[in-house]
């Protein structure tokens, strides 16, 4: 008869650095995958809005807790939530400035108003849950979105 003892610290810290790498692997594919499918802007004066959000896009170490390893996938820019998630109709203010400047198509021409309705962005666009979520399954993990 065979026996096996397990030494259950050691068990638990050979899980977690392999877990951490399985998780650093996953969580930089999922930054790929969100680099490739983030909005692209408009191809009016936005355009740079669009690759300055796919080069924004990062991914953290990953960290360990107790028994859990956790990843994530983000991005420091301000509108980037705005972007994945949604938002209300908001109005515009300029703030450094008196006015605001751009191109409106309808009138066809540069326009200086001191503010707009923005109508809000009804349908998010989940490029980066959807990123993370296509990297776990693909790697095997189970996929639990947390957004903050």
């Amino acid at each position: 008869m065979a026996r096996l003892i397990l030494n259950r610290p050691e068990v638990i810290r050979t899980a977690q650095k392999r877990g951490t790498q399985l998780v650093s692997r996953v969580t930089r594919m999922a930054a790929g995958i969100a680099r490739h499918t983030a909005p692209k802007g408009q191809v009016s004066l936005s355009a740079p809005t669009g690759a300055r959000l796919r080069g924004s896009i990062y991914n953290d170490p990953p960290r360990v807790l107790s028994t859990v390893v956790h990843g994530k996938i983000g991005s420091k820019l301000k509108y980037a939530a705005t972007v994945s998630l949604g938002s209300r109709p908001h109005i515009i203010r300029a703030k450094r400035a008196k006015t605001l400047k751009f191109f409106w198509n309808r009138v066809g021409r540069v326009v200086y108003p001191t503010q707009v309705r923005h109508p809000g962005r009804r349908r998010p666009s989940l490029y980066m849950q959807r990123a993370m979520r296509v990297a776990a399954l693909v790697n095997g993990f189970r996929y639990r979105s947390r957004v903050k």
